[in-house]
Protein backbone atom coordinates (compact mmCIF):
# COMPACT_ATOMS: atom_id res chain seq x y z
CA UNK A 1 0.00 0.00 0.00
CA UNK A 2 2.91 2.59 0.61
CA UNK A 3 4.37 1.75 -2.37
CA UNK A 4 1.26 2.67 -4.29
CA UNK A 5 0.43 5.76 -2.61
CA UNK A 6 4.68 6.77 -3.30
CA UNK A 7 4.11 5.57 -6.64
CA UNK A 8 1.06 7.83 -7.23
CA UNK A 9 2.86 11.26 -5.38
CA UNK A 10 5.87 10.26 -7.93
CA UNK A 11 3.31 11.11 -10.56
CA UNK A 12 1.36 13.89 -9.33
CA UNK A 13 5.28 15.56 -9.03
CA UNK A 14 6.04 14.35 -12.47
CA UNK A 15 2.47 16.32 -13.35
CA UNK A 16 3.34 19.02 -11.89
CA UNK A 17 6.72 19.37 -13.05
CA UNK A 18 5.34 19.04 -16.35
CA UNK A 19 3.17 21.50 -16.53
CA UNK A 20 5.62 24.12 -14.98
CA UNK A 21 8.06 23.60 -17.65
CA UNK A 22 5.57 23.82 -20.57
CA UNK A 23 4.18 26.95 -19.44
CA UNK A 24 7.89 28.10 -18.95
CA UNK A 25 8.78 26.62 -22.83
CA UNK A 26 5.66 28.12 -24.43
CA UNK A 27 7.04 31.74 -23.76
CA UNK A 28 3.89 32.97 -21.82
CA UNK A 29 5.22 35.09 -18.68
CA UNK A 30 2.50 35.61 -16.16
CA UNK A 31 2.87 39.59 -15.23
CA UNK A 32 0.12 41.96 -13.32
CA UNK A 33 -2.53 43.08 -15.86
CA UNK A 34 -2.06 46.65 -17.24
CA UNK A 35 -3.90 49.46 -15.49
CA UNK A 36 -4.20 52.69 -15.76
CA UNK A 37 -1.11 55.29 -14.82
CA UNK A 38 -2.66 56.12 -11.35
CA UNK A 39 -5.46 54.39 -9.41
CA UNK A 40 -7.53 55.39 -6.68
CA UNK A 41 -9.09 59.16 -7.20
CA UNK A 42 -5.50 59.37 -8.80
CA UNK A 43 -3.81 59.04 -5.47
CA UNK A 44 -1.34 56.45 -6.05
CA UNK A 45 0.29 54.98 -9.06
CA UNK A 46 -0.36 51.96 -10.53
CA UNK A 47 3.41 51.01 -10.85
CA UNK A 48 3.28 51.71 -6.90
CA UNK A 49 0.50 49.22 -6.07
CA UNK A 50 1.47 46.43 -8.84
CA UNK A 51 4.25 44.82 -6.43
CA UNK A 52 1.06 43.68 -4.10
CA UNK A 53 -1.40 42.54 -7.26
CA UNK A 54 -0.84 38.83 -8.52
CA UNK A 55 -0.55 37.64 -11.75
CA UNK A 56 -3.49 37.38 -14.25
CA UNK A 57 -5.46 38.23 -17.21
CA UNK A 58 -7.47 41.14 -16.63
CA UNK A 59 -7.18 44.52 -14.01
CA UNK A 60 -9.74 46.31 -13.08
CA UNK A 61 -9.98 49.11 -10.97
CA UNK A 62 -13.63 49.96 -8.89
CA UNK A 63 -13.95 53.37 -7.06
CA UNK A 64 -16.48 55.12 -6.11
CA UNK A 65 -17.00 58.22 -6.44
CA UNK A 66 -14.11 58.55 -8.61
CA UNK A 67 -12.93 61.32 -6.45
CA UNK A 68 -12.39 61.75 -2.67
CA UNK A 69 -15.29 64.33 -2.36
CA UNK A 70 -14.63 68.13 -1.02
CA UNK A 71 -15.32 68.25 1.55
CA UNK A 72 -16.13 64.34 2.39
CA UNK A 73 -19.09 64.58 4.29
CA UNK A 74 -18.96 63.39 8.25
CA UNK A 75 -19.37 59.80 8.36
CA UNK A 76 -19.17 59.59 4.48
CA UNK A 77 -17.04 56.52 3.14
CA UNK A 78 -15.24 55.78 -0.37
CA UNK A 79 -13.63 52.54 -1.09
CA UNK A 80 -11.53 52.17 -4.22
CA UNK A 81 -11.49 47.95 -5.14
CA UNK A 82 -8.62 46.20 -7.66
CA UNK A 83 -9.78 43.12 -8.76
CA UNK A 84 -7.52 41.25 -10.99
CA UNK A 85 -9.44 38.33 -12.90
CA UNK A 86 -12.56 39.03 -11.19
CA UNK A 87 -11.19 38.43 -7.55
CA UNK A 88 -10.46 41.61 -5.06
CA UNK A 89 -6.45 42.13 -4.77
CA UNK A 90 -6.18 45.29 -3.13
CA UNK A 91 -8.65 47.62 -1.62
CA UNK A 92 -8.05 51.65 -0.02
CA UNK A 93 -10.99 52.82 1.96
CA UNK A 94 -11.05 56.46 3.17
CA UNK A 95 -14.01 57.29 5.76
CA UNK A 96 -14.50 60.60 7.56
CA UNK A 97 -14.51 59.86 10.88
CA UNK A 98 -16.57 62.81 12.88
CA UNK A 99 -14.34 61.68 16.43
CA UNK A 100 -11.39 60.35 16.83
CA UNK A 101 -12.01 57.65 19.38
CA UNK A 102 -14.24 55.93 16.27
CA UNK A 103 -10.97 54.87 14.63
CA UNK A 104 -10.35 51.90 15.25
CA UNK A 105 -8.97 48.70 13.64
CA UNK A 106 -8.56 45.81 16.48
CA UNK A 107 -11.43 43.60 14.70
CA UNK A 108 -8.82 43.90 11.68
CA UNK A 109 -5.56 44.26 12.82
CA UNK A 110 -5.66 40.72 15.09
CA UNK A 111 -3.78 40.79 18.10
CA UNK A 112 -0.50 42.19 17.69
CA UNK A 113 -0.30 44.62 14.53
CA UNK A 114 2.66 47.31 14.66
CA UNK A 115 2.79 50.89 14.57
CA UNK A 116 4.08 52.61 11.76
CA UNK A 117 4.98 55.97 11.53
CA UNK A 118 2.46 57.22 9.16
CA UNK A 119 -0.50 59.93 10.06
CA UNK A 120 -1.08 60.36 14.06
CA UNK A 121 -0.98 56.95 14.59
CA UNK A 122 -0.59 53.97 11.75
CA UNK A 123 -0.33 50.17 12.30
CA UNK A 124 0.45 47.19 10.06
CA UNK A 125 -0.60 43.94 9.83
CA UNK A 126 0.03 41.00 7.70
CA UNK A 127 -2.10 41.69 4.86
CA UNK A 128 -2.94 45.78 5.64
CA UNK A 129 -2.07 48.74 6.90
CA UNK A 130 -4.01 51.95 8.30
CA UNK A 131 -3.82 55.40 9.38
CA UNK A 132 -5.38 58.36 9.79
CA UNK A 133 -5.06 61.90 10.37
CA UNK A 134 -6.93 65.02 11.95
CA UNK A 135 -8.47 67.30 8.61
CA UNK A 136 -10.13 69.27 11.24
CA UNK A 137 -9.59 69.30 14.67
CA UNK A 138 -12.64 69.60 17.30
CA UNK A 139 -13.84 73.06 17.94
CA UNK A 140 -15.24 72.51 21.52
CA UNK A 141 -15.22 69.97 23.81
CA UNK A 142 -17.32 67.88 22.56
CA UNK A 143 -14.66 66.35 20.38
CA UNK A 144 -16.37 66.54 17.22
CA UNK A 145 -14.14 66.90 14.10
CA UNK A 146 -12.94 65.62 11.20
CA UNK A 147 -10.25 62.30 11.07
CA UNK A 148 -9.81 61.09 7.64
CA UNK A 149 -9.19 57.32 8.03
CA UNK A 150 -6.94 55.57 5.50
CA UNK A 151 -7.66 51.48 5.55
CA UNK A 152 -5.17 49.21 2.82
CA UNK A 153 -5.90 45.74 2.09
CA UNK A 154 -4.03 43.10 0.27
CA UNK A 155 -5.70 39.54 -0.70
CA UNK A 156 -2.77 38.57 -2.93
CA UNK A 157 -1.01 35.50 -1.77
CA UNK A 158 1.82 35.50 -4.02
CA UNK A 159 3.43 38.74 -1.51
CA UNK A 160 5.33 38.04 1.23
CA UNK A 161 4.84 39.53 4.00
CA UNK A 162 8.16 41.39 3.73
CA UNK A 163 7.28 43.23 0.96
CA UNK A 164 3.65 43.95 1.69
CA UNK A 165 5.27 45.48 5.04
CA UNK A 166 7.73 47.66 3.14
CA UNK A 167 4.75 48.64 0.46
CA UNK A 168 1.82 49.58 2.47
CA UNK A 169 3.35 52.71 4.37
CA UNK A 170 4.67 54.47 1.37
CA UNK A 171 1.14 54.15 -0.05
CA UNK A 172 -0.32 55.02 3.23
CA UNK A 173 1.86 58.31 3.25
CA UNK A 174 1.28 59.44 -0.27
CA UNK A 175 -2.61 58.88 0.15
CA UNK A 176 -2.31 61.36 3.46
CA UNK A 177 -0.16 63.77 1.49
CA UNK A 178 -2.58 63.60 -1.41
CA UNK A 179 -6.04 63.82 0.72
CA UNK A 180 -5.16 66.87 3.07
CA UNK A 181 -5.82 69.47 -0.20
CA UNK A 182 -8.12 67.24 -2.49
CA UNK A 183 -10.37 67.19 0.91
CA UNK A 184 -9.83 71.16 2.33
CA UNK A 185 -8.51 70.15 5.40
CA UNK A 186 -7.17 72.73 7.91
Amino acid sequence: MLRIKSIAAAATTTVIAATALTSCSSGEKSSVPELPKNICWGALGSQDVAPLLPTGKKALELTKPTALPKPMPPGSSTLCTISIDGLPSFQVLAWNRSYEKWVKWDSIAGKNPDTIDVGEKGLIWPNGAATYFVCEPPKDASGRGSFIEFRLTTFSTENPEKEIRRILPELLRTLVTFAGPKLGCQ
